[in-house]
């Protein structure tokens, strides 16, 4: 399917909604590509990177799936939105708050991803070749940015090479030696992230890097990530899962207590015949929001929405009348 000069493989994007809805177990979240992998509490929504689209078939599919496992098992369940929201907050009050976004970021998801590799085994070859996609596309930036004289841009790259790196001993040549002399002040607070256990110490480690480069540097022109969590409303509940479950209560709190031995009338009630018809045959439905109204512990099917053909089924059922055996004109 070809959407906005844009082939959409349906089948895959069938396969990546069923692998929210198992993985989130919410079964209105959707899915859908994005700028960026995240959550959008407001719109129900969990994204995956439009960065997998142009890549080979096995590696777009298991790029798609391991944004999808970063957000809908790490994000949704350990992810601290308070703490998410402190970042924001003071990275908003410096210079370089796409920095911060981003640092954020792919540190968080260095943390989630242990956390999913650890209870499920089966995704470590697709976050091994999420990995080694990501490594080969930085290592490429990190030469566009040297050329472009892209001095934080260029600084960002080494550090995602560096906390990405199996090897400790990993050296940056043809960078720039400004940028290879503040990674090297960095690294303890880098190596850190391997402790990490909470979205607190990432945002802390986050905060530190910001607060030892905003003297020197200006913020970033390219924009790689995006955070994990998007919303316009305010959040009230710790974590991501909570909030996606939080269902508004009704504007009035009254209750009415319906005893199962309440007096029960039974009714029957005729068929239709045409005395009862309308004379201009217009039959009126009515219908309510469920904004208001009083709690009861009455528990029921619910009613059936009202649709288009209600009314002209209605003004034909019962309208039969005696005629003849040959008259064939109905």
């Amino acid at each position: 399917m070809k959407f906005n000069d844009k082939v959409i493989d349906t089948q895959l994007l069938a396969e990546l909604k069923d692998f929210v809805t198992i993985l989130s177990k919410q079964e209105d979240l959707e899915f859908d590509y994005h700028f960026g992998a995240t959550i959008h509490v407001d719109d129900r929504q969990i994204t995956a990177s439009h960065f997998w689209d142009h890549r080979d078939e096995q590696v777009r599919s298991i790029g798609y799936k391991t944004d999808i496992l970063l957000r809908s098992i790490g994000t949704m369940h350990y992810t601290s939105v308070s703490e998410l929201q402190r970042l924001k907050h003071e990275a908003q009050q410096g210079p370089l708050p796409y920095f911060c976004e981003q640092l954020f970021t792919i540190l968080e998801d260095v943390r989630l991803e242990e956390i999913i590799r650890t209870e499920r085994r089966g995704t470590i070859n697709w976050f091994r070749q999420r990995l080694n996609t990501y490594r080969h596309y930085f290592e490429t930036q990190l030469n566009t940015n040297i050329t472009r004289s892209y001095t934080l841009d260029e600084l960002f790259c080494m550090i995602f090479l560096t906390v990405t790196s199996e090897s400790p001993f990993i050296t940056f040549d043809q960078a720039n030696d400004q940028q290879r002399e503040t990674l090297k002040r960095l690294q303890p607070l880098l190596q850190s992230i391997y402790e990490a256990r909470s979205t607190k110490n990432v945002v802390n480690i986050t905060l530190h890097v910001k607060e030892a480069l905003e003297e020197d540097y200006s913020d970033m022109i390219n924009r790689y990530f995006v955070y994990p969590i998007q919303h316009q409303a305010a959040m009230t509940e710790e974590k991501v899962v909570d909030e996606l479950k939080r269902v508004d209560p009704l504007n009035n709190a009254d209750e009415e207590d319906i005893s199962d031995d309440d007096e029960v009338i039974s009714e029957t009630f005729s068929t239709w015949h045409r005395e009862n018809e309308n004379s201009d045959r217009n039959q009126s439905f009515m219908q309510f929001e469920l904004e208001q109204g009083t709690k009861t512990n009455l528990i029921g099917d619910g009613a059936r929405q009202t649709e288009e053909g209600d009314q002209a089924m209605a003004s034909v059922q019962g309208m039969s009348a005696q005629t003849d055996q040959s008259d064939t004109s109905i």
